[in-house]
């Protein structure tokens, strides 16, 4: 199973020490990073990583974000200073074939120009069922496909699927949208297609939510190879139901909602001289995502709960403890994720197998999330694990080992 690191503009260092042949430590003769994903600015902001990657034979793929077309851009954003990208918004209204090809043109050129290994064609955000965007975005997937062969390009292809959860996720859907989209990846040299599911606050999400989300993971994996894209809060839950890997950030970037991604990059009033502060996270295995580093101070200092949340010495992660996580967190958190899929990996083939491990996983994540909130409530400090969320990925996933065990039988 493999792990994508979304590498941020700070992260080019861990990412070099983790891709250098003796920092594989106890993964042996592989790296714990299968490839580094590096959004378009990041790619131009940090050169090096063409570099580190190409030296250690490691794929480097470039993610345009186009659907950043879609919305206004600050005229001063780096995004949209990007040769294939503009301040203003794309309207539907405007796309024709030839436009279409002047968008496919600029986004692989730049991404081969760029060093990329893999290729991500322009990709839009669909926010409902068989809106204009999404037929756009077939219409990519064509085009890009005839371009990559008129020019000969044999670049493998990782295509994004970008839409809400709740409008391509239930299962009446598939048929006209996540089967189409599939199909219409067979025009291209596939490696593995991403999913990129999107709604509101993940990582409060309820039985509804989560149930649409690996029910149509699983599905999307019966029918080709694919990676949880923007994933690093269900990645490993997505990688149980049957995608091989998932992508992510290092503490942050865990997940995006399309949506508040372009409310986020509009123009904005000029802020006072704030000092710009670089956040730090902690990733705690036991919850499967990060929390502020004043968060995890409290819980990984505290008795009546470190001792579950800290890494084993057994890990060869953290040496230092807790102490170890907070203060090298961008290290741990890829460790950590690389051990929970090797861990996976080595369980039976199948989902039911899979899907209990994500079930016991979630049940404990319950149990030690509500004394986590009593800590944090009495620290004072603003962050709260999501309790039902971890008793909600539970149910989901009994549910659905339940469905692979009869399917067997």
């Amino acid at each position: 199973m493999d792990l994508l690191v979304r590498a941020g503009r700070n992260d080019h260092t861990v990412i070099d020490h983790f891709l250098t042949p003796s920092s594989a430590g106890i993964f042996g003769a592989s790296q714990p990073v299968d490839a580094v994903v590096a959004d378009a600015t990041v790619a131009v902001a940090r050169p090096q990583l063409r570099r580190i990657t190409s030296d250690a034979g490691v794929p480097y793929v470039i993610d345009p974000v186009t659907p950043l077309l879609q919305s206004e851009q600050p005229a001063d954003d780096n995004w949209a200073s990007l040769p294939f990208a503009q301040t203003e918004p794309l309207l539907i209204t405007d796309l024709n074939e030839y436009l279409l090809d002047e968008i496919i043109e600029k986004v692989i050129s730049f991404q081969r120009e760029a060093g990329a290994t893999h290729l991500i064609p322009p990709y839009l955000y669909s926010n409902k069922r068989d809106d204009p965007w999404w037929r756009a975005n077939l219409a990519l997937l064509h085009r890009t496909g005839a371009y990559l062969a008129a020019h000969n390009i044999d670049s493998p292809v990782i295509p994004v699927l970008a839409v809400s959860l709740r409008a391509y996720g239930p299962a009446q859907t598939w048929d006209r949208g996540l089967d189409s989209y599939l199909r219409a990846t067979k025009d291209l040299n596939t490696e593995s297609v991403a999913l990129s599911w999107s709604w509101n606050d993940p990582a409060h999400s309820k039985d509804a939510m989560l149930s649409l989300l690996l029910g149509a993971t699983s599905h999307a994996a019966s029918v080709t190879s694919v990676v949880g894209w923007r994933s690093g809060t269900y990645g490993l839950a997505m990688a149980a139901a049957g995608a091989g890997g998932y992508e992510t950030g290092i503490g942050s970037r865990e997940y995006l909602h399309y949506v508040q991604l372009a409310q986020s990059k509009r123009p904005k009033p000029p802020r006072p001289d704030d000092e710009p502060r670089l956040p730090a996270y902690v990733y705690v295995s036991e919850f499967g995502r990060s929390v502020q580093r004043r968060a995890a101070k409290a819980l990984l200092h505290d008795p009546r709960i470190a001792g579950s949340l800290v890494c084993s010495p057994e890990n060869f992660c953290c040496l230092g403890g807790a102490d170890s996580m907070i203060e090298n967190w961008r290290e741990h958190t890829v460790r950590e994720r690389r051990r929970e899929l090797n861990q996976l990996a080595a369980m039976p083939s199948g989902t039911a197998w899979r899907m209990h491990h994500i079930e016991q996983r979630a049940e404990r994540a319950h149990t030690l999330a509500v004394t986590a909130n009593e800590i944090l409530t009495n620290a004072s400090v603003d962050v709260r694990m999501p309790v039902d969320t971890f008793a909600s990925l539970r149910r989901v996933a009994a549910a659905l080992r339940s469905q692979q065990d009869r399917r067997v039988a």
